[in-house]
C-alpha cells in the first residue's frame, strides 16, 4: 500500500480560560483544556482516532511545528492585530469617525478624456 500525506488545519480559540481546537476538515474534532499545551499535545491522538472512526483508515499524525514555535506565531499575530485595531480606533476618534485614504494614479496611467 502506498503512503498518502495530507495536511489538516486546526483552528485554536481561547474562550473563558479554555483553549479550544476544532477542525472544519474533520467535523467532530473538539479538543479543549484549560492548559493550552495539554490540548495542543492531545491533538495528534484525537485526529488519529477521529480519522480511524470516520474513515476506517489507520494514520499517523504529527505536529507540523513545535508548541513553542506555534505560540510564538500566535503571539505575533495577536500583537499585530492589536496594533492595527488600536491604530484604527485612534484614526476613527480623530474627527468624524471616518478613515481617510490616499488615492493616486499608477505611473503611466491616465483617465480617458
Amino acid at each position: 500500500m502506498s503512503e498518502i500525506a495530507t495536511e489538516i488545519r486546526v483552528r485554536r480559540v481561547e474562550r473563558d480560560g479554555w483553549f479550544v481546537y476544532t477542525c472544519e476538515q474533520l467535523p467532530g474534532l473538539y479538543v479543549a483544556s484549560k492548559d493550552d499545551r495539554s490540548a495542543y499535545d492531545d491533538l495528534p491522538e484525537a485526529i488519529r482516532c477521529l480519522f480511524q472512526l470516520d474513515h476506517g483508515i489507520a494514520v499517523t499524525v504529527l505536529h507540523k511545528i513545535m508548541y513553542e514555535n506555534f505560540i510564538s506565531q500566535v503571539r505575533l499575530g495577536s500583537q499585530a492585530r492589536a496594533a492595527v485595531e488600536a491604530r484604527t480606533r485612534e484614526l476613527m476618534s480623530e474627527g468624524d469617525g471616518m478613515i481617510s485614504f490616499v488615492v493616486g494614479t499608477k505611473h503611466g496611467s491616465h483617465l480617458p478624456s
